[in-house]
C-alpha cells in the first residue's frame, strides 16, 4: 500500500517504475551503454553518464502524463529529473563502473567531480551530530562527503541508537 499523501505527482511510484523500466528495458542494456561511454575527462564522462539517465525514451503514453488515467499535459514531462539522475549516478552507475573494472580514465577524478545529491534528513542528522547544530552545510556539499556521512550514519548511528557520547566512531578513527 502506497502512501501518496503530500507526494509530488512527478514522484509517483508508478512513474518511478516506468523510469526504471525505461532505463533497463529499452534498447541496449544500460550496463553496455555505460561501459561504452567515450569521454575526454571526468566531467565529460559524468555529463555523458547523466545523459544516459536523463534522456531515456519512455513509452509514448508516459511522455506527457503523470499517472494512469490523467489527461496528457501539453508538453513533455521528464521521467528522471536532475536530482534523481545525480543520485542514480552516484549510487548506481559509478559503483557499477568501478566494480566492472571498466573505469574510464582517472577514477579518482570522477569521484571528485560527482554532482552533489539533494540534501536529505540522514545527511543533515549525521552532520548535526558530528559537526554540531550550527555547522556550515557547505562542508558536505560534495557527493563524496555526503556519501561519507551516509556511511558513518549507517555504520555507527543506525546500528547503535544509544547515546552519541558512547559512540565507537572516535575509537574506530583512532585505530584506523
Amino acid at each position: 500500500v502506497w502512501s501518496l499523501s503530500g507526494l509530488r505527482p512527478q514522484n509517483h511510484p508508478i512513474r518511478r517504475m516506468v523510469a526504471a523500466a525505461s532505463l533497463f528495458c529499452c534498447g541496449p542494456a544500460l550496463s553496455e551503454r555505460l561501459v561504452a561511454l567515450k569521454a575526454k575527462g571526468a566531467r565529460e564522462w559524468i555529463r555523458a553518464a547523466l545523459g544516459l539517465v536523463r534522456n531515456i525514451q519512455p513509452d509514448a503514453y508516459w511522455r506527457n502524463r503523470l499517472s494512469f488515467g490523467r489527461p496528457p499535459a501539453e508538453k513533455e514531462i521528464v521521467l528522471i529529473g536532475a536530482g534523481r539522475a545525480a543520485s542514480i549516478l552516484v549510487n548506481v552507475l559509478v559503483p557499477f563502473v568501478a566494480a566492472s573494472g571498466s573505469t574510464p580514465g582517472a577514477y579518482e577524478e570522477i569521484l571528485r567531480c560527482l554532482p552533489e545529491e539533494e540534501e536529505n534528513a540522514l545527511v543533515r542528522q549525521c552532520a548535526s551530530e558530528l559537526l554540531g547544530r550550527d555547522h556550515d552545510p557547505k562542508v558536505y556539499r560534495s557527493a563524496l562527503r555526503q556519501q561519507g556521512l551516509l556511511q558513518i550514519f549507517h555504520d555507527f548511528c543506525l546500528n547503535d541508537r544509544s547515546d552519541c557520547r558512547s559512540c565507537p566512531l572516535p575509537q574506530a578513527i583512532e585505530e584506523w
